[in-house]
């Protein structure tokens, strides 16, 4: 048999179809930027049943996973930054830093009939998961601490932290 080959326009014609992703079955992605992060959760999302409940949750994981984890900015690091308007331009001098720049997270998702999961594996050293997997989301009116609280409470059925943390998986479970 021989492979399947696409040219441009089949290319084109399979992002015209906004249903396609609906028809993988598993995957395997590595990203390093917010941008990156964006647009693959745009596209998983548009996906499943209830894409702005699954879009808010897997771009907050994928967006720790890439701040906290692999560029290393703390809470109290990123609330500084931003009272001093340098979040922006200390996310991007640590995205091109050789101490950084080579890291990714893995997002890999399996999708079955009625439940999708997601792995997501960033490259960081890990944090104490426990302290924000109960948080409460109304006592907290802070601009940080709240993703995993709004990722668990609001777009995943199911979130379970491994090792030192910087390995979650998140279900969502279809109707």
């Amino acid at each position: 048999m021989e492979p399947l080959l696409l040219y441009h326009q089949d290319i084109r014609e399979i992002y015209r179809d906004p249903g396609i992703f609906a028809k993988v079955k598993r995957g395997i992605f590595r990203l390093k930027t917010f941008t990156e992060a964006e647009s693959l959760t745009a596209i998983i999302a548009e996906s499943c049943p209830e894409p702005d409940r699954i879009a808010l949750g897997l771009f907050e994981l994928l967006a720790n996973g890439i701040e906290h984890g692999n560029l290393g900015i703390s809470h109290e690091e990123k609330w500084c930054l931003m009272k001093q308007d340098r979040y922006r331009q200390e996310i991007n001098h640590r995205l091109a830093a050789p101490s950084y720049r080579d890291r990714y997270v893995e997002i890999a998702f399996d999708r079955q009939q009625k439940q999708i999961a997601f792995r997501i594996e960033d490259q960081g050293a890990g944090f104490d998961y426990n302290a924000f997997l109960n948080g409460d989301l109304s006592a907290n009116d802070s601009c940080h601490g709240r993703g995993i609280a709004l990722a668990r409470s609001y777009s995943f059925d199911h979130m379970n932290y491994s090792g030192t943390g910087n390995k979650v998986l998140a279900i969502t479970k279809f109707p």
